[in-house]
């Protein structure tokens, strides 16, 4: 997969995105270079020759969040101090994967 993140690597960028976070936070956060969210997407039930591929994630019943009774998928979203995003990841089924392991695999670079 191929990823496009718009964080910058340079320290003296990061530092300015991290003061931009300090005057708008009302709480002072500082040293603080992206926001990061998640969400489910819903989507329409996956075609059922998914469950022909071998691989276990692509079963059509992983897409299924049963607390909520519809099929999705996971989204997550980084945005910079201004709200602009700078990385954007959806995949992973619904049911298969936490929100709390979706940052630890969506190649956030």
């Amino acid at each position: 997969m191929e990823t496009l993140t718009l964080l910058p690597a340079d320290h003296k960028k990061q530092s300015q995105i991290a003061a931009e976070f300090a005057t708008k936070s009302t709480y002072g956060f500082d040293n603080v270079v992206a926001a990061i969210d998640g969400m489910l997407i819903w989507i329409t039930k996956p075609s059922d020759k998914l469950q022909e591929k071998e691989e276990e994630l692509n079963s059509v019943d992983n897409f299924f969040c049963r607390k909520k009774q519809k099929y999705g998928l996971h989204l997550q979203g980084t945005c910079d101090a201004n709200g602009r995003f700078v990385d954007v990841f959806l995949g992973f089924p619904a049911s298969k994967v936490k929100f709390e392991d979706i940052g630890r695999n969506a190649w956030l670079s």
